[in-house]
């Protein structure tokens, strides 16, 4: 593994795990053999897992999918603290983290706060991804119908691939009329390329192509309706 990789390794590949397993309902085991789990589960426990926040968030739920049990749960937590609470996107990491750990509460007031702060007009769909999932795994309230408006304003600003997926996954949390957001489902899975006449992939690669695939699932479940994939 080349210098600079673990983020972007580790976020790529559990979140292509994620959609395979929202979209086709199949099991680590389909894709990974016992040599493959292994080398993921020695990279989830090496040091570099607790090297950041971001490192420590992705490391936890990696091994949450591979059904391990995290031996050194307190570690995890630790790096997880020092989380800089003006900053959404580690506040993400954080509050995701400490969501897979399970026992790892967060006092984070003014984190909390940045985060509700990030609610605003002139936020882009990352932006938004990043708190309202945030404030979602701590565990406070959003408002959906003002998160709704802003999301779909960011989207006519840039509704790319990725932030389609993006928006995907926020509207998968809110409640309230989520037609807006369904209605562009078939909108995205039109625009998927064919590689080798055999499967479909959005432009950007994995990451974005399962950042969709999950978030059409997540969205369809919340919605009650069949994902059209």
């Amino acid at each position: 593994m080349r210098r600079g990789e673990w983020l972007s390794i580790p976020r790529l590949l559990l979140a292509t795990v994620l959609g395979a397993q929202l979209c086709c309902a199949l099991t680590l085991s389909t894709y990974f053999g016992p040599e493959d789990k292994a080398r993921l589960k020695s990279l989830f426990t090496s040091p570099r897992a607790l090297a950041d926040v971001p490192s420590a968030h992705y490391a936890a739920f990696g091994l949450g999918l591979l059904g391990e049990k995290i031996t050194n749960p307190q570690d995890f937590c630790k790096v997880l603290k020092t989380v800089d609470q003006k900053n959404v996107e580690s506040l993400y990491h954080a509050a995701s983290g400490s969501k897979a750990l399970g026992n790892c509460p967060l006092d984070i007031p003014e984190g909390k706060a940045t985060l509700q702060a990030a609610l605003k007009e002139d936020s882009s769909v990352v932006q938004l991804y990043h708190a309202v999932l945030a404030l979602k795994a701590l565990g406070a309230s959003v408002d959906s119908a003002k998160v709704s408006q802003l999301l779909l304003a960011a989207l006519k600003k840039d509704d790319s691939m990725a932030n389609l997926g993006y928006a995907f996954h926020v509207a998968s949390v809110l409640g309230g009329n989520l037609s807006p957001f369904t209605d562009r489902i078939e909108d995205a899975i039109v625009q998927a390329d064919e590689v080798g006449n055999e499967l479909l992939q959005f432009e950007g690669g994995l990451s974005v192509t399962a950042t969709i695939l999950s978030g059409v699932y997540r969205l369809s479940e919340t919605a009650k309706k069949a994902p059209n994939v």
